[in-house]
């Protein structure tokens, strides 16, 4: 069975401290959600399996207990800040989502979609954590788009700030955020790498201090 597809556009704000004016030059959030994901990788992965992205995400809304996400990309393409990837998730309770967290050996035999598709399509035998970053991210309706706007914690200390918008109208989209961006003051730059990669580098520069 094949993944849904997600497109997505990714524009980076270069200085994260630009994030309040951007938000001031948008539409009210309508909600802000704080992510605290944790990343798994297959020991020894071969190169086809090292770039699948798996994460366990705990969500909640506005203060609120939230949801817990398992997910798991692959696949994945980017070309002037637009990613396309195969996207698979399913929701966990809490009780499956703390066995996993404990033992991440459990992952690959909850029973839902993302975990099958690791066993049985990519291979994938084993998976260790690698460990966690916080995302916060501000739900803004704009001109028809629906805007993930987020501040990011790395490892380190590494703060990022973005905009991401699930589209199929990339270039609609780009249009929008940069006349927002310019009417705001503030200066914002195709996204390269997504944020598992980007976690993959801040991790180790961190480490190896």
């Amino acid at each position: 069975m094949s993944a849904p597809t997600e497109r997505e556009l990714k524009l980076s704000l270069p200085d994260p401290d630009e994030l309040p004016r951007l938000l001031a030059a948008l539409p009210a959030a309508t909600a802000v959600l704080t992510q605290d994901n944790l990343y798994f990788v297959e020991p020894g992965a071969p190169p086809e399996r090292a770039r699948i992205m798996v994460r366990l995400r705990q969500e909640r809304r506005d203060g609120a207990d939230g949801r817990w996400l398992l997910t798991v990309k692959s696949g994945s393409q980017a070309v002037d800040g637009y990613f396309v990837a195969e996207e698979r998730e399913a929701e966990l309770d809490e009780a499956t989502a703390a066995r996993i967290a404990a033992d991440p050996s459990a992952l690959l035999g909850v029973g839902v979609e993302p975990a099958r598709w690791l066993t049985e399509e990519a291979g994938v035998g084993a998976l260790v954590p690698l460990g966690g970053m916080r995302n916060r991210r501000h739900l803004v309706p704009c001109a028809g788009f629906l805007l993930e706007v987020d501040r990011t914690e790395f490892p380190g200390g590494v703060v990022e700030a973005e905009v991401e918008v699930e589209t199929e109208r990339a270039d609609e989209a780009r249009a929008l955020l940069l006349e927002v961006a310019e009417r705001a003051g503030v200066r914002l730059v195709a996204q390269t790498l997504g944020k598992f990669t980007r976690f993959r580098v801040h991790l180790a520069a961190a480490t190896s201090v």
